[in-house]
């Protein structure tokens, strides 16, 4: 979200006096989260090198982590004093996101970082707290998610793309490639489709739901294995 954007869009109807009050005030605190900010990356590297240095005591450690956390808690108090942080979200009015979920639309209608709990922040995205805060560590949240959390829920909703583009195929081997072909990006192989279409065949067409669940959680589709 472009800073800039924002705070113009919110002020382009208030009164001159308003405005110019309200840049000075956005000035300061930028200033003083900058300070912050700057204040958090010293003392996480701080924290890092002690951690390193075998030969600092774990007393060292836990006041380190201590007045990091500090530090963070003073960096959010600023950052809510902003203007921005009370302006409610964009909302979007594009037809394609009708009945979708906020919180599952383009990366670009977002707000970053993502909230607490969404797949982008499971899967590592920087809470952008501080400097290079991302990670592509695997962990077991990750795994719950894809095994049962609302992904698959939002795949099958109606207005989705995938469900959307099985509406226009009309056999059960036609799903089962796209299906391949969304989650894989190939088709299925010989084996894969005589198995899978002998079990679709007999428990019928809510078998698809269960095709989708199992390629989302397969190893191939994993991005770390």
């Amino acid at each position: 979200m472009d800073r800039n954007y924002e705070m113009a869009r919110f002020l382009k109807e208030k009164p001159l006096n308003e405005i110019l009050s309200t840049i000075e005030k956005e000035k300061k605190i930028e200033d003083s989260m900058r300070s912050a900010q700057s204040k958090v990356t010293q003392m996480q590297r701080r924290l890092v090198h002690t951690q390193r240095a075998k030969r600092k005591g774990p007393q060292k450690v836990s006041k380190l982590r201590s007045d990091l956390n500090q530090a963070k808690e003073s960096l959010k108090v600023i950052k809510a004093e902003s203007m921005l942080a009370q302006l409610p979200a964009r909302k979007t009015n594009d037809p394609r996101w009708k009945g979708m979920s906020s919180q599952w639309v383009r990366a670009s209608k977002l707000q970053s970082p993502a909230p607490e709990g969404h797949f982008l922040r499971s899967f590592g995205q920087s809470d952008r707290e501080t400097i290079d805060n991302s990670n592509d560590e695997a962990n077991v949240p990750q795994a719950l998610m894809l095994l049962n959390g609302p992904m698959l829920e939002y795949l099958k909703n109606g207005r989705s793309e995938l469900a959307s583009a099985l509406r226009g195929t009309r056999t059960k081997e036609e799903k089962l490639d796209l299906l391949f072909l969304g989650f894989m990006t190939r088709e299925p192989r010989t084996e894969e489709k005589e198995w899978l279409m002998s079990e679709w065949n007999q428990e019928g067409d809510s078998y698809m739901q269960k095709v989708a669940w199992m390629l989302l959680n397969a190893r191939e589709f994993s991005f770390i294995q």
